[in-house]
C-alpha cells in the first residue's frame, strides 16, 4: 500500500514487477525532491535496490534500479529505514538476525549509493529502523 497524502488515504499497489527474493520484507517507499523511491532489499544476490521515479504511477518494475552490494552484513533481510532530506537521500539495512545494520547515503537523488562508515558511531548489535532530520 502507499499514500501520497501523509497517510490520511492508502492505495492498493503491487509489489515491483523485477523479481528479487525478498521475502519476508516488502519495499519501503519515500518521496523527496518531486521523485518517488522505493527501496529493497535482494536478499539472494546481498544487494540493495533502489527505484526513482518522477510519478508515483510509474510502475518501478519498468526501470533499472540502482543496485549496490550489501553483502557486508551476513544474511542480508531488509531495508527498514528510507529518507529524503535536504542533505541528501539515506538508506538502512539490516541483516535477518537485528544485529547488524549498515547505511547508504546519496547526494545525487539517488543516482549513485555510497557505504556510511558508522564504526566511530555505532559500536552495539541492532540496527536502524528509522532516519529523521533535525530542523
Amino acid at each position: 500500500n502507499y499514500s501520497l497524502n501523509g497517510g490520511q488515504t492508502f492505495s492498493q499497489a503491487a509489489y515491483p514487477g523485477h523479481q528479487f527474493n525478498y521475502y519476508p520484507s516488502p519495499p519501503i517507499t519515500e518521496f523527496g525532491d518531486g521523485r518517488f523511491f522505493v527501496a529493497i532489499a535482494d536478499t539472494s544476490g546481498g544487494n540493495c535496490k533502489l527505484f526513482a521515479n518522477t510519478a508515483a504511477s510509474i510502475a518501478p518494475g519498468t526501470d533499472s534500479p540502482l543496485s549496490t552490494s550489501c553483502n557486508d552484513l551476513s544474511n542480508l533481510q531488509s531495508t527498514p529505514a528510507l529518507r529524503s532530506t535536504r542533505l541528501g537521500l539515506f538508506l538502512s539495512y539490516r541483516n535477518t538476525a537485528g544485529t547488524q545494520t549498515g547505511l547508504l547515503y546519496s547526494s545525487d537523488g539517488g543516482a549513485t549509493l555510497t557505504k556510511v562508515d558508522l564504526s566511530s558511531v555505532w559500536t552495539d548489535s541492532g540496527f536502524i529502523t528509522d532516519i529523521e532530520e533535525s530542523p
